[in-house]
């Protein structure tokens, strides 16, 4: 296991990251504090319990959290990415709970204990590439409109809709975070609400259009 950094920069990235061609798990870290997001990285990947590559891109340029999980992404070409926060705090074993919890249900999402949504919602979530790739194209695991908020949401949604959901109670990866509640981008939320009628069909066309994507077990 290793912790590799990447700096996103106004014309992309300089440097690449090794692509896995479809295997493997991939921990995706964008940040704009580079000191946190390596203590955060060191401790994920101390407690990881399986092998993984941490991957942390450094977003100094504020481009969102969104754009730069997709970027980062497509570059890895992982089987399963997780994705995190800079400042998330890693229980034992986190991610290797929920990858044999993927594993073990066939599942195109799971979700981590965040101690906030007992598994309604996965703000930080293990993701088969494929299954979002299927919603919104190669290489992305979360729709490209969103900037910093509402994505993870939409994901958990459309996975829940199409059967393919599932959540690891035992695999804390929760946020520190002593604000009592951060602001939320209100164009997120826009985009979102606007969104969130046509997810059902969306499923159906996926399902269509993918017969291999049943629901978990």
């Amino acid at each position: 296991m290793n912790i590799e950094i990447f700096e996103i920069y106004h014309d992309g990235l300089k440097e690449k990251p090794l692509p896995m061609r479809g295997r493997g798990v991939a921990v995706l870290m964008p940040a704009t504090d580079l000191a946190m997001a390596l203590q955060t990285a060191r401790r994920m990947m101390d407690f990881a319990g399986m092998a993984c590559r941490i991957i942390i891109a450094h977003d100094a340029i504020r481009q969102g959290f969104i754009k730069t999980a997709n970027m980062m992404a497509a570059a890895l070409e992982a089987e399963f990415v997780a994705y995190v926060a800079q400042d998330a705090l890693a229980g034992k074993d986190w991610l290797r709970l929920a990858h044999e919890r993927i594993t073990s249900a066939q599942a195109g999402l799971c979700g981590f204990n965040d101690g906030k949504f007992a598994g309604k919602l996965a703000t930080f979530g293990l993701v088969r590439c494929s299954f979002a790739e299927a919603f919104y194209g190669q290489g992305r695991i979360f729709h490209e409109a969103y900037r910093t908020h509402r994505a993870d949401e939409e994901l958990t949604w459309l996975a829940h809709l199409a059967g393919q959901y599932c959540y690891a109670p035992e695999a804390l990866l929760m946020e520190v975070d002593f604000r009592l509640q951060r602001p939320i981008n209100p164009d997120d939320t826009k985009l979102y609400l606007a969104r969130k009628p046509l997810f059902p069909a969306l499923v159906r066309s996926v399902k269509e259009a993918q017969p291999a994507l049943q629901p978990s077990k």
